[in-house]
């Protein structure tokens, strides 16, 4: 994500704060100041906006690639708590079934939760 935000940085800052847009059709008008088709004197228009990607830059892309990993890696990290969570408690179930028919736990959380060893 930051080798986005640095590339979209460096390409408008190399002009003069303006994103150029490469390939933009002639019928289309930036809503803001912020945007102007490329000229011959564009610097960096490898890094500009493209008409060939939908409007978007290479940054742009970086960008939402990153989103998507970050996303991807919190949605993993829960799921793996969410199933953490659930063998835990079907751990407990057991635990508090051995223990009141008088056996060993099962399970090896149990060690962490009651202090003993399982089986």
């Amino acid at each position: 994500m930051v080798a986005g935000l640095l590339s979209n940085a460096v390409v408008t800052d190399a002009n003069a704060g303006v994103m150029p847009v490469v390939g933009m059709p002639s019928g289309l008008h930036p809503v803001s100041s912020m945007w102007e088709a490329a000229k011959p004197t564009t610097r960096l228009p490898f890094l500009a906006d493209q008409a060939s990607l939908g409007l978007f830059s290479i940054g742009d892309l970086m960008l939402l690639l990153g989103g998507i990993v970050v996303v991807g890696a919190c949605l993993r990290r829960t799921f793996q708590l969410f199933a953490l969570r659930a063998l835990n408690q079907t751990c407990l179930v057991r635990v508090r079934s051995a223990f009141e028919d008088g056996q060993s736990p099962p399970c090896k959380t149990s060690s962490l939760l009651f202090g003993k060893k399982g089986p």
